[in-house]
């Protein structure tokens, strides 16, 4: 991987499985795509994003 190796015990798989079998494909797709306009906004004006 880049910069950072994840591994799978730095992940919660119980937690993931719980979300993905509540939720439709498109409805993990639409809160994915929120969470990234939200992302941006917030991190808009940030130096560290902005380069």
């Amino acid at each position: 991987m880049d910069d950072v190796d994840i591994k799978e015990k730095d992940v919660d798989m119980n937690e993931i499985r719980r979300i993905c079998s509540e939720n439709t494909i498109e409805e993990l797709e639409a809160e994915f795509e929120k969470f990234k306009k939200e992302f941006v906004e917030k991190h808009k004006n940030d130096e560290s994003t902005s380069k």
